[in-house]
């Protein structure tokens, strides 16, 4: 993360966020590193979490959805039974 926590625990706690319980299933890998950065940092765990949570849901959020990306293109008219006769049947003799 390229943000001071310190800093930004400040701004997180005057907003005053309602905080609900819950239970995560985390790689212990991951729960280790988190635990010595909230030691360096002075701070709990669950402060780490929930910064790390925040900073993944803007930056996420901000990416464009897929449909917005990927144009759909006419692909002619709409049938709602595709027979064998259909299938073969050219474009110009399609009523």
């Amino acid at each position: 993360m390229n943000f001071s926590l310190t800093s930004c625990m400040a701004v997180w706690q005057t907003l005053g966020m309602e905080k609900i319980k819950t239970t995560l299933r985390i790689d212990k890998d991951i729960k280790k590193a988190s635990e010595a950065m909230a030691v360096r940092e002075g701070v709990s765990l669950q402060e780490i979490v929930n910064l790390a949570l925040r900073e993944y849901t803007i930056t996420t959020e901000k990416k464009p959805p897929l449909s917005k990306i990927l144009k759909s293109k006419n692909m002619g008219m709409k049938v709602k039974e595709l027979t064998r006769a259909l299938y073969y049947t050219k474009d110009d003799e399609i009523i």
